[in-house]
């Protein structure tokens, strides 16, 4: 008799720790992790499976059905009762390696995870990349307030489908800080909300500036935020010794 209430508790305690979808008859997903390009889709599992769920639907997001459909670069993670399957989304366009942008970090931070910059004025720190870039990091009270990289307009078009992948297209013009010939992007949507916003100004004939700056929140305004791309942009371009060349 105690063998048997044993035995009873131990199965009571199984079944308990199962979800439906842990059940023998339920769907199983194929694969623990899975990588992709931007807009790329694959199936994670037959069947279907109605709680299933990401993590962030910015990155990827998955149909009750199974069919797993990748967004924008980064990880997510998908899962359903006890299922998980890590999805890394990755790049075609590398035009120019990602800024760090870990807001508020000290210039310390950004020296120890990018190096010694090629030039360093006390308030921002200027770094040389490949193709005749630049990428430029300003600071407020020591803490990292804004990106910039300066792009030639020769690689426009890749430069577009740089951002695109990366973030969302917001808007063109009027937003954040931008002019009509402004294009918006931010590293999220209503639904995940974005800590980075771009604005990429064309200036003059010969390059684009790509701003990064912190997104708009209830304690930082829009208003503050434009402020900061205005300042930063031209502190940064005259730095680089391009502040002339839009006149």
């Amino acid at each position: 008799m105690k063998k048997i209430f044993m035995f009873s508790a131990i199965a009571l305690t199984v079944l308990s720790s199962c979800s439906k979808n842990d059940s023998p008859g339920s769907p199983q997903f194929l694969e623990t992790s899975i990588t992709l390009y931007a807009d790329q889709s694959q199936r994670l599992f037959d069947g279907e499976i109605v709680d299933v769920e990401t993590s962030t639907n910015f990155i990827a997001t998955v149909s009750s059905n199974g069919m797993v459909y990748a967004h924008h670069v980064g990880e997510a993670t998908i899962s359903s009762g006890s299922q998980s399957c890590r999805v890394t989304v990755r790049p075609r366009y590398n035009l120019y390696a990602d800024p760090y942008l870990e807001w508020g970090a000290s210039r310390s931070q950004v020296q120890s995870r990018l190096g010694t910059a090629d030039s360093d004025n006390g308030e921002m720190l200027m770094y040389r990349l490949e193709r005749d870039m630049a990428a430029a990091y300003a600071f407020e009270n020591n803490r990292l307030a804004g990106v910039m990289v300066v792009v030639p307009i020769i690689y426009s078009s890749t430069l577009v489908d740089h951002l695109l992948e990366r973030y969302n297209a917001a808007a063109i013009g009027d937003v954040v800080g931008g002019s009509t010939d402004d294009f918006i992007f931010a590293n999220g949507t209503d639904e995940h909300r974005p800590d980075t916003a771009v604005v990429a100004s064309l200036e003059g004939l010969d390059y684009w500036a790509v701003m990064y700056v912190p997104y708009p929140t209830e304690t930082r305004s829009e208003s503050t935020a434009t402020a900061t791309i205005e300042k930063l942009k031209q502190e940064i371009l005259s730095q680089l010794g391009l502040g002339d060349s839009g006149e």
